[in-house]
């Protein structure tokens, strides 16, 4: 390797490896800067990720809520239109029980009436 000693030259080499190490410092710097910037976006995704799943467990333990209260809210509604049919029945039963009852003391009006005229 011949040795070339102009100082031009040396000056331009020099400057060079200036360059060079500034732009090695500038590259060192923005690759620090690229991977903090990658850290806090890694931890942002993860947040988001498990902020997701909460929901996504929330919303299951809500619709198995929703699904036992739709199962309470039918039993009820059965148990309802069977007390209304019980209701029902027992008006009907009383009527009965009422209107035989009038018949009945009406009768022995009649018949209190009719002995009463005849062994009057």
């Amino acid at each position: 390797m011949p040795q070339n000693n102009d100082p031009n030259q040396s000056a331009d080499l020099a400057k060079l490896m200036a360059e060079l190490a500034v732009m090695a410092f500038r590259l060192e710097a923005l690759e620090k800067k690229f991977e903090e910037s990658l850290n806090r976006l890694i931890n942002k995704i993860d947040e988001l990720i498990e902020k997701q799943s909460d929901v996504k467990e929330k919303q299951s333990l809500d619709s198995q809520a929703m699904s036992t209260i739709n199962t309470q809210v039918t039993k009820l509604d059965d148990k309802i239109e069977e007390l209304e049919k019980d209701i029902v029945s027992v008006r009907i039963s009383l009527a009965e029980k009422v209107l035989y009852g009038g018949l009945g003391g009406g009768i022995v009006a009649a018949l209190a009436k009719m002995v009463e005229f005849v062994f009057a």
